[in-house]
């Protein structure tokens, strides 16, 4: 079977891409996240034959309508009854359905529980952060803004452009583009360093230096913003600042400077 590709009609209301967590980094301030309900989580993958800690997606309450754009698979829906249907039909839970190209998966609404599991062969794909694809909706770990972002470094490197970042999130897609690519971190600048124990820590990870350490909780891009003059400043003293020789001021005498 070919591999399956989704696009989303719908959210729902709080849909994430959840596996079994990231169990090695609480010393580092980062918290596990995964799946709520482990069981429902496994079994599903196991229906579907994945391995266990292949990501699904965490269904809560109301779900999403989404479009399979690609390939054939199979589905199963675990956990809460939460109306599961494939165009329009319903498809009950512990239920192994084949999906393919064209199909609608949508959910009708909540009947028992709370939180349901999606699962589909070959999985959820996408970027690791932490050695999970847990998201972790507090440190903006896993969502779509950080893919993103870590593609937008991953490009720029490519073409040897510099990339300066700013806070947690813009430093959670660098680090994960460094995992991806690891020669990026050499077209990454950081901009300062924000309050966030966990800033600092992946600041640590990918050995780099912030250019503004004051203390201030910057935010809103503002980092990168007052970073931005110190660089500009620091290109133009290299090209433009006169050296000693070529002012002319190499050889004079120092007693008559100090007299």
């Amino acid at each position: 079977m070919a591999a399956l590709a989704f696009s989303v009609q719908m959210p729902g209301m709080l849909t994430t891409v959840q596996d079994s967590g990231r169990w090695s980094y609480q010393g580092k301030g980062m918290p596990v996240a995964g799946a709520m309900d482990m069981q429902s989580f496994a079994l599903g993958n196991i229906l579907v034959g994945n391995d266990e800690n292949a990501a699904a997606l965490e269904v809560t309450l109301l779900g999403p309508t989404l479009s399979v754009t690609e390939g054939e698979g199979v589905a199963a829906v675990t956990g809460a009854e939460l109306g599961f249907t494939v165009n329009g039909e319903p498809i009950a839970n512990w239920t192994v359905v084949t999906i393919r190209e064209g199909d609608i998966l949508s959910f009708d609404g909540p009947r028992s529980g709370c939180r349901a599991y999606l699962c589909v062969s070959g999985g959820i794909d996408v970027p690791m952060v932490m050695e999970s694809r847990s998201t972790y909706t507090r440190a903006k770990v896993g969502g779509l803004e950080i893919a993103g972002l870590a593609g937008v470094i991953l490009g720029a490197a490519a073409r040897r452009t510099p990339v300066l970042i700013d806070g947690f999130i813009t430093t959670a897609a660098a680090l994960a583009a460094c995992k991806i690519q690891p020669k990026a971190r050499e077209y990454i600048i950081a901009s300062h360093l924000s309050g966030e124990q966990g800033h600092r820590l992946m600041l640590d990870e990918l050995n780099l230096t912030p250019v503004i350490n004051l203390n201030m909780r910057l935010g809103e891009g503002t980092g990168a913003a007052l970073t931005m003059h110190i660089i500009e400043a620091a290109t133009r003293i290299m090209r433009e600042m006169a050296s000693f020789d070529e002012a002319g001021v190499s050889d004079l005498d120092e007693d008559k400077i100090l007299s």
